[in-house]
């Protein structure tokens, strides 16, 4: 179970890409469970797959791409932790941002998934509104 947890967060990180492009989150929502609990700490979290479908969709619609290169991928039973850094374009800037989730597995898709990273790192790299 555990090599499986792990080969599935790797999946779920590959299909990134291809949602952007065809913006479509349907290949990203079958990886979780329809209780999903989505957080991004430092913020809110989100709760079912239509919440985290109703995040997303404005912000898809607002980048050009996303990319998640994972660089390291731990799995315990059903934790499954990801560090990781998400290259996106956002307000016609490209942005890297280093980020590390932890993921709470329930037979074989993501039940929770917290993800922590430093959000005036982020803002740093905008243009200022």
């Amino acid at each position: 179970m555990i090599e499986s947890n792990r080969a599935t967060i790797a999946a779920f990180c590959d299909i990134w890409p291809q949602v952007w492009q065809q913006q479509d989150l349907q290949p990203m929502l079958e990886y979780f469970t329809d209780d999903i609990v989505w957080q991004d700490i430092p913020g809110e979290s989100r709760a079912g797959k239509q919440a985290c479908i109703d995040f997303m969709m404005p912000f898809v619609k607002k980048t050009k791409y996303f990319r998640m290169e994972p660089r390291n991928i731990l799995a315990d039973g059903d934790i499954v932790m990801l560090e990781r850094v998400d290259y996106l374009e956002l307000k016609g800037v490209d942005t890297v941002l280093p980020v590390v989730a932890v993921f709470e597995m329930e037979d074989g898709k993501i039940k929770q998934w917290r993800d922590y990273f430093d959000l005036a790192m982020f803002e740093r790299q905008l243009p200022a509104s």
